[in-house]
Order: C-alpha cells, then structure tokens, then sequence
C-alpha cells in the first residue's frame, strides 16, 4: 500500500481567476447560499476520473490561463480542458491529461484557446477549508472567494507509480441551446414573446461565476418585476431595461425581474464555456 503524508501546493500566479470547486453545497438556498460548484461538472468528473478520484472531490477550476503553482511534493494530477496546453519545469504537454509532478514541480497553464474553463484535479483531492459540507470557495461563505498568489493549499501525497494517460477532446462549442420558458415568460407582451428568442445574443465579458450577461436585446419591457420568486442556476432573467442574464453557479437564489426561461443542468456547462463575446442562440420549447 501506497505510504501518504502531508504536502501543500503554492500559487504563483492566479491568472485571471482561479478557484477551488467541488459539486457544491446543497440544502442551503432557503438560507440564501447558492450551490456554487463546478461551471462544467462534466469536464471537472473528468478530471477527477483520470486520477482516480471520486466525482464530487475538489478540484482547481480556472479561467483561461496563466494559472502556476508549485508542488511541495510529488504529486499525480490531471488537467481537463479543450485543447489546453501547459507546461511542468519548462516542458510543455497539450491536451488533457494525467501526469506526474515532481518533487519542486512548477505547473504553468498556457493556453485555453477555445474555451473559459478548465480543471486541475489531484490524487485524492484538495484539503482546502469545507464550509457546510462543500470546499466551493465563494465570498460571504468561505473565508476565500479566489485563489490569492502566495497562498498554500495542503494535499495528502502518495508515493505510489500512476502512468501518465492523454484523452482526446473535441474543440466543438454547442451554440444552440435549448431552454424551457420560465414562469413569467408568457407575461411578456406576444411580440416580445416571438422576439426575445429569435436572435442570437452576445455573452457580455462582463459575466462571471455569478451570472451571464447577456447582449443584443435591449428592449424596455415596462412592469417586468415581481415580489421576488425562486431563481436557481440556469434561470434566464429579463429586466424592465430588457436586459438579459443567466444565473450561474453563484448567482442569487431569489429575484424580482421576470423569470423568463430555465436551462438545462446538463446545458448549462454548455453555456458556461462559450468565450465571452461570442454568441448563443436559445430556442424556447412552448410545448
């Protein structure tokens, strides 16, 4: 059997954002908290699959590149994005991929041309702080919302062999998503009914982990509020200004502007990788 005993990774540079995730907390809307998790739980059980890791262990997810981190110890990890490429001590590996860092190690991510997230994933998990069941970071729960440069997260190394593996992935985006019209989708005047779908609209790069912004609407819908309603992750909102966004993974667990449609769970990770700034198309199945 494989000996074990504490190690810890440094962040050296976070990129743009870089975060720890796991499935999420669960049970704790009605308190406000949102499930948080993976943007891409798909992509995330993948990258804990390659290392032998249950699908609900925590992972570092981030957004495209210039995340590096140096291991204390030796450790097997996997990095799951599309046609990522990245480098250990200088030598560079593309695509997704199970490997071995060294002892000293320094992992660089250095490219996520096609998409916004991606995972690293590591034997056994991160032993970062586990708020109300859950090691999601998220500001106003954990004591983190981010991963900061400097910062240390402890893992259990493991000295036993793990060959290295690569999986081929597609650079395909789906989108063309459909989605489920919302509880107040038929308040909507008929015009708008037949309008606010028919186009496609442009994912603000103003989005985040807590919602998708979206543009090329832009139509003042007058009385579009409500006391306030259930709003989990997918939930499609329009405001009077006829704005459009999606909540996502950190998104508010109530509302007040109309809730005009749901995405999919499985749908939403789809939506979650499309590049800020170009474009998805929703259509709406009135059946």
């Amino acid at each position: 059997m494989a000996s074990t005993r504490k190690a810890f990774l440094q962040v050296l540079e976070t990129g743009v954002y870089a975060s720890v995730q796991d499935r999420g907390r669960h049970g704790f809307m009605h308190w406000g908290i949102p499930h948080s998790g993976f943007m891409d739980k798909a992509l995330a059980a993948l990258a804990n699959e390659l290392v032998g890791n249950s699908e609900d262990l925590s992972c570092i997810e981030f957004y495209k590149n210039n995340l590096s981190i140096r291991f204390s110890n030796t450790a097997h990890i996997a990095i799951a994005g599309i046609q990522i490429s990245f480098s250990i001590d200088g030598e560079i590996y593309t695509g997704t991929q199970r490997v071995q860092i060294p002892k000293g190690g320094v992992l660089k991510i250095l490219s996520l041309p096609h998409h916004n997230w991606a995972y690293l994933a590591i034997l056994g998990g991160f032993n970062s702080e586990q708020i109300l069941g859950s090691r999601s970071m998220m500001k106003g729960v954990t004591t983190l919302d981010r991963l900061y440069k400097g910062m240390t997260i402890p893992f259990t190394h493991s000295n036993g062999a793990m060959s290295g593996l690569t999986v081929k992935l597609g650079k395909e985006k789906e989108q063309d998503i459909n989605i489920m019209p919302g509880p107040e989708f038929k308040l909507l005047p008929k015009p708008i009914q037949n309008k606010v779908f028919n186009k496609p609209l442009m994912i603000s790069p103003q989005s985040n982990r807590q919602a998708y912004i979206l543009d090329g609407f832009d139509q003042e819908i007058p009385n579009a509020q409500i006391k306030s309603g259930y709003t989990p992750a997918g939930t499609i909102q329009i405001t009077p200004a006829g704005k459009l966004f999606v909540l996502m993974k950190d998104g508010q667990t109530t509302g007040g502007y109309f809730r005009i449609g749901f995405l999919d769970k499985e749908d939403l990770g789809q939506l979650a990788q499309i590049p800020f700034g170009e474009k998805v198309q929703f259509n709406i199945n009135l059946k």
